[in-house]
């Protein structure tokens, strides 16, 4: 079975849910995944959870209409250029490490301990 196909089935999405062609209307609660194939990019009103998610594979591009929860990302891929409707986080207990990425959001980006609050 090829990867994508057996991490759609383990956690309960469509290949459509995993490429975004089909929108996830509320949460998109992935907790428990800790790592995610190339290509996962879902198109998701409400938040999405990827708490124990390490790494980012390049490419990784979600719509994230509320809150996006990387809290165990050390590494952010180099093409990461994200728009979130709601709040990042990003709380690994590690350093943060990232050359050329580009978030947009436009409430609060959390890091550790450290609360961002975006004022245009």
């Amino acid at each position: 079975m090829d990867e994508i196909l057996e991490f759609c089935k383990k956690w309960g999405i469509s290949k459509d849910i995993f490429y975004g062609r089909e929108k996830v209307m509320y949460r998109l609660d992935l907790h428990r995944v800790t790592s995610i194939p190339e290509g996962f990019s879902p198109d998701v009103r409400g938040d999405l959870w990827l708490y124990n998610v390490t790494g980012l594979s390049e490419g990784f591009n979600p719509t994230v209409g509320g809150d996006l929860r990387l809290d165990s990302v050390t590494v952010l891929p180099e093409d990461f250029n994200i728009t979130v409707g709601g709040d990042l986080h990003l709380h690994s207990g590690n350093s943060m490490t990232s050359t050329t990425s580009t978030v947009s959001t436009d409430s609060v980006i959390s890091i550790g301990d450290e609360v961002f609050v975006l004022v245009e």
